[in-house]
């Protein structure tokens, strides 16, 4: 069945995921798991498009405090459960207390399948001297969870730093990858955001997506269908991100 979607501004489709989660830990969970699995499947339809799929990835995670990190973490799972010596470097834009509990859930759930033939590494941004280790690394691909539809412009400095670090990354990344809406995408006029290759709609899409003068920042845009609006309902038996085998 087809699903008709509204476009709607940052406050509208907050207001409107609002209603349709209504705060429960469980339907934010199970959308999460869908969310990160189908941002996994589309990065790897999309990345054909540039070369073969490799043996190992080497992916980095820009990390925020919110569901759009958890999300980022668990498509970063997926693409290196079956390739073995894959590496996963995350830079955090946030202390880990103030992650929301999801998102130290997905963190958990890395941490637990690392391994000598896994290897992930996690990177608090204090400026472009903390990511000194990371000059000259090629990244296969780097998903972009750092910011949500609720983050404000300007930017704080040490945000917006991040970004221009990101967007310079030398060699470049084969894939870039947003999730949801690139972060620091403005509704008027973007200064400084994620450049991405492709951008994958979890929730949804909002105006700023569709401005004219944004798309050199959000690449090709991927709906991704989580039922959100349709009569299918999030009333599995709830999993945790750390036992879930359906990913």
């Amino acid at each position: 069945m087809l699903t008709t979607f509204p476009i709607l501004s940052a406050q509208e489709a907050s207001a409107l995921e609002n209603l349709i989660f209504d705060g429960d830990t469980y339907k934010i969970r199970l959308a999460m798991l869908a969310a990160g699995k189908n941002i996994a499947a589309g990065i790897l339809d999309d990345f054909q498009e540039i070369q073969p799929l490799p043996a190992q990835f080497n992916i980095l995670v820009l990390l925020g405090k919110g569901h759009n990190g958890g999300d980022a973490l668990i498509a970063a799972h997926e693409l290196v459960a079956d390739r073995p010596g894959s590496r996963i470097t995350i830079v955090a834009a946030f202390e880990e207390k103030a992650w929301k509990p999801l998102v130290k859930e997905a963190y958990e759930r890395l941490v637990a399948i690392q391994s000598e033939e896994q290897e992930l590494s996690l990177l608090h941004w204090q400026g472009p001297a903390s990511a000194e280790s990371l000059i000259g690394e090629a990244f296969d691909i780097v998903i972009d969870g750092l910011l949500g539809q609720g983050a404000r412009n300007p930017l704080p400095t040490t945000l917006s730093e991040l970004l221009a670090w990101v967007n310079a990354l030398q060699p470049a990344p084969l894939l870039r990858a947003a999730v949801d809406l690139p972060s620091g995408l403005d509704e008027r006029k973007t200064k400084t955001a994620f450049k991405a290759d492709f951008t994958y709609i979890t929730g949804i899409p909002k105006t700023r997506l569709f401005h004219g003068p944004n798309n050199p920042w959000t690449g090709r845009i991927r709906m991704i269908d989580l039922g959100l609006l349709s009569d299918r309902r999030l009333d599995k038996k709830e999993p945790s991100l750390g036992q879930c085998q359906c990913l």
